[in-house]
């Protein structure tokens, strides 16, 4: 890598770790990006999830563990009478998926494919 490059991402590097609280660094490595500054364009983009999204992931990669059972227990008791879950959260989106605390056919169709692949509905 260019000389004057690496001088200038490793500036980037101090100027980012000097704004940066402990739970802004979360899943970054200070010490890689210290002495490899061309991996700050690949530290994590602190992306925000939630629990259905982590076990939507878990069932496509095909993961079955005990330790999944508390949240796949929590996202049954979140089912509806009427066999549809809700919008909790309406977070900071580009393009709306519905109203929050309604029904919602993307997180129905979500938890359902979940549960059934679990084996749970």
């Amino acid at each position: 890598m260019n000389a004057e490059i690496t001088g200038i991402r490793k500036q980037i590097v101090n100027k980012i770790l000097a704004k940066q609280d402990d739970s802004f660094r979360w899943g970054f490595d200070e010490r890689q990006a210290r002495e490899r500054p061309e991996y700050v364009y690949y530290s994590p983009n602190f992306y925000k999830s939630d629990f259905l999204e982590i076990l939507w992931l878990l069932k496509r990669e095909k993961v079955h563990d005990r330790k999944m059972t508390r949240a796949l227990d929590l996202l049954r008791s979140k089912k509806k009478d009427a066999g549809q879950w809700e919008l909790e959260k309406s977070m900071n989106i580009i393009v709306s998926i519905g109203q929050k605390d309604c029904t919602n056919v993307f997180i129905t169709e979500r938890a359902t494919e979940v549960l059934d692949y679990y084996g749970l509905d």
